[in-house]
C-alpha cells in the first residue's frame, strides 16, 4: 500500500491548539486572521460534545464570513461564475507588484478558461500539468489555501487514484482521469470543495486502518472535513438552483464524492483486523467500506443522472465506472440491489460485460484445470443458469485469489492485469446483488435451494471476491437470512446427492459468517445431521464436498474457519436437535 509521502492535514486551518492564541480573537485592535481558535483536551471525555459543537459553529462563522467578504469584493456579482475561472480574492489591498502580477494571472485565467470549455474532455490532459494542477495553479475561491489543496491534489493523484483506477499496459488511465478530474475541479467551486472533501475522509479511514490515527490526530482532520461538507453543501446548493450549472458533469462528480465519502467520527470501529485476501485493496475496497454513505446525496445524485438522461449521457473519463463501483459498494454494505448497471474499466465485451481474463491469467487458469468454461457438475440439479453462471465466475475467481496466496502471481508484477481482476471482482458481486429473490422466478426456474443459495453466494463472494472490512461486512445479517431461507423452503428427503453437497456448502457458509452463538449452533446442528445423512465422517470428506460447489484451496482461505465450524458439528452430532425448528427437519 502506498504511504502518503507528506501529511496533509497538518497545514490546514481550523486546528486545535492548547493554550492560549498568539493574537486575540475579538477586540479592539485585534488582527483579523479569518480563524477562530478553541482549546481542547484530548484527554477530557466531558469535553467531546462541547468542543464538537463549538467547531461546528465556528466551521459555519467561518465560512459564512468568507462568502460575505468574497460578496462584496466581486460588488453584488453572482458567486458562481461558471468555468470562467474570474473568482475574486479576499486578500486586502495589494502592492503595485502585487497587482502586476494580478493582471498577469487574470489574464492567464481567461486564456485557461477558453481552452478548457465544460465537457471539452478530448484536449490533452497531460499538457502542463501535474497530478492535474496547471501552471500557473489558479484556484477557485475556497477555505483552504493554494498550498493546502496543491498538497490534497497529490494525494489524490499519487495514493487514490493508482490504486482506484489500476494502470493498464501502456495506459495510464488513473493519471488521465485525475487530471481531467482536477482541471474540472479547479474551475468549479462546488466540485473543488467537494474534491477536498473526498481526500480528506479517504486520508482519515486511511490512517486509521494504517493504525495511524491518534485522538488529536482525528480531531484535526474531522475539523477540516467539517469545514470541507459545509462549504461544499453550500455551493452545491447554489449550482443546482442555477439552470445553467445544475446538470454539469462537474456537479453530477460533486456529489458523488459527497455522498460515497460520508465519515463520522463515531461510526469508526473497535476492530480494524483487514480481510486476509491479498486482493484487499483492490480499488481501495477496505477504505471505503469503513467510508459510510448520505443518502440525502446518493438519492439526489441518481434523479440528477436520471434527468440529465442517464449514465449514457455522461462523457466525463472515469466518472461512470466510479458511479458504478460506489453503487456495487453501497449495495454490499445495505445488501441491496446495485442503483446503477455494471460498467467495466476494460470494454472489450461491451460497456456492461465483464471482460475476458487477460492471456497471462488464462493460461494460468487452463494449466489448474479450472479455466472457467467447463460446464458445470451443477447444471442437472434445477439450479437456474444465471446462478450456476455465477458460481463459475466465483470459481474461476477463487482460483486466481489462490495464485496470489501462493505467489505464483504478485500485486507488483501483476499490475497491467489489476484492472481486469477489478472488473472481474465488480462484475461477480454486482450479478450476486442483482439475482432475483425466489418469489420473482418464473414456476419453471423455481427449486427450493435458490433462496439460501442466493445468499450464500452473496456471503462467499463477501469472504472471498469483493472483500470488505470484517467487522464491516453484513455477515451477521446473512447468517439470519441464509437460516430463514431454509426454514422457509425445508430440506426434502427425494432431493438427489448433488443438491445434498449444495445444501452442505450453503451450511458451512452460515455457520462461517455467524457471529452469534444461537445460529452458528443452529447451522451446526442441521449440518450434523445431513452429514449423517449423506455420509460425511470426516473433515476430508466435507472439503471435498466444499471444493465441488466453489472454494479456496488455500491454509490462509476458508479452511480455518470452515475447519473450526466442522470440530463444532462433530461436538453436536450425539446432541438434541430440538432448537432447529420443525421447518429444518429431513
Amino acid at each position: 500500500m502506498e504511504a502518503p509521502t507528506e501529511s496533509i492535514s497538518s497545514s490546514l486551518p481550523l486546528r486545535s491548539r492548547r493554550g492560549r492564541p498568539k493574537h486575540p480573537p475579538s477586540g479592539k485592535g485585534a488582527p483579523s486572521t479569518g480563524l477562530n481558535f478553541i482549546s481542547v483536551d484530548p484527554s477530557n471525555p466531558t469535553d467531546d460534545a462541547a468542543s464538537r459543537t463549538i467547531i461546528r459553529a465556528n466551521a459555519g462563522r467561518y465560512i459564512w464570513k468568507r462568502r460575505k467578504e468574497k460578496s462584496e469584493n466581486m460588488q453584488g456579482s453572482s458567486f458562481y461564475k461558471r468555468s470562467t475561472g474570474t473568482y475574486s480574492r479576499s486578500e486586502s489591498s495589494p502592492s503595485s507588484d502585487e497587482d502586476a502580477r494580478q493582471v498577469s494571472e487574470n489574464a492567464n485565467r481567461r486564456q485557461i478558461a477558453r481552452r478548457m470549455r465544460p465537457h471539452s474532455f478530448a484536449a490533452d490532459p497531460l499538457a502542463g500539468v501535474d497530478y492535474g494542477l496547471c501552471s500557473p495553479f489558479i484556484v477557485p475561491q475556497s477555505s483552504f489555501s493554494k498550498d493546502q489543496i496543491r498538497k490534497l491534489v497529490k494525494y489524490g493523484g499519487s495514493v487514490i487514484m493508482r490504486k482506484l483506477v489500476p494502470p493498464k499496459k501502456n495506459n495510464p488511465a488513473h493519471a488521465t482521469n485525475h487530471y481531467i478530474w482536477v482541471a474540472s475541479a479547479m474551475r468549479n467551486p462546488a466540485l473543488l470543495s467537494a474534491y477536498v472533501y473526498g481526500n480528506l475522509t479517504h486520508e482519515l479511514a486511511f490512517r486509521w486502518m494504517r493504525g495511524e490515527l491518534t485522538p488529536e490526530y482525528k480531531r484535526q482532520l474531522m475539523m477540516q472535513i467539517m469545514v470541507a461538507e459545509l462549504e461544499a453543501i453550500n455551493r452545491i446548493s447554489e449550482a443546482l438552483a442555477d439552470p445553467q450549472q445544475r446538470f454539469s458533469e462537474e456537479l453530477t462528480l460533486a456529489i458523488f464524492l459527497m455522498g460515497y465519502s460520508y465519515v463520522s467520527e463515531r461510526q469508526l470501529p473497535s476492530d480494524r483486523s483487514q480481510h486476509m485476501s491479498p486482493l484487499r485493496d483492490l480499488q481501495w475496497a477496505s477504505v471505503y467500506s469503513v467510508l459510510e454513505y448520505n443518502t440525502t446525496h446518493v438519492n439526489g445524485l441518481m434523479q440528477l443522472i436520471s434527468l440529465r438522461g442517464g449514465l449514457d449521457a455522461i462523457k466525463m473519463p472515469g466518472l461512470v465506472e466510479m458511479l458504478s463501483l460506489g453503487a456495487i459498494m453501497f449495495a454490499t454494505k445495505s445488501l441491496t440491489k446495485p442503483m446503477c448497471p455494471y460498467i467495466p474499466l476494460n470494454k472489450t465485451n461491451g460497456k456492461h460485460v465483464q471482460p475476458d481474463w487477460p492471456p497471462s491469467i488464462q493460461s494460468l487458469l487452463d494449466s489448474s484445470g479450472d479455466s472457467g468454461s467447463h460446464p458445470s457438475n451443477l447444471l442437472g440439479v434445477g439450479i437456474p443458469v444465471d446462478a450456476i453462471s455465477l458460481l463459475q465466475d466465483m470459481r474461476s475467481f477463487s482460483r486466481v485469489v489462490e495464485f496470489f496466496m501462493k505467489g505464483i502471481m504478485t500485486i507488483e508484477t501483476s499490475e497491467s492485469e489489476l484492472s481486469f481482476i477489478a472488473d472481474r471482482r465488480n462484475w461477480i458481486q454486482h450479478k450476486a446483488l442483482s439475482l432475483p429473490p425466489a418469489s420473482e422466478l418464473p414456476p419453471s426456474e423455481f427449486t427450493p435451494i435458490y433462496e439460501p443459495l442466493r445468499y450464500a453466494m452473496i456471503s462467499y463472494s463477501i469472504l472471498v471476491v469483493f472483500t470488505v472490512l470484517p467487522s464491516l461486512a453484513p455477515f451477521p445479517r446473512l447468517s439470519r437470512l441464509i437460516k430463514q431461507a431454509i426454514i422457509d423452503y425445508p430440506v426434502r428427503k427425494e432431493w438427489d446427492l448433488q443438491m445434498m453437497h449444495v445444501l452442505v456448502w450453503i451450511l458451512v457458509i452460515g455457520g462461517i459468517i455467524s457471529s452469534d452463538e444461537e445460529t452458528g449452533t443452529w447451522f451446526a446442528g442441521l449440518l450434523g445431521v445431513v452429514s449423517s445423512t449423506i455420509g460425511i465422517n470426516s473433515w476430508a470428506d466435507l472439503r471435498v464436498i466444499l471444493a465441488s460447489v466453489v472454494w479456496v484451496d488455500h491454509d490462509e482461505g476458508l479452511d480455518p474457519r470452515a475447519r473450526a465450524f466442522w470440530d463444532k458439528v462433530v461436538s453436536l452430532q450425539h446432541g438434541a436437535f430440538d432448537h432447529m425448528g420443525s421447518g429444518s427437519r429431513l
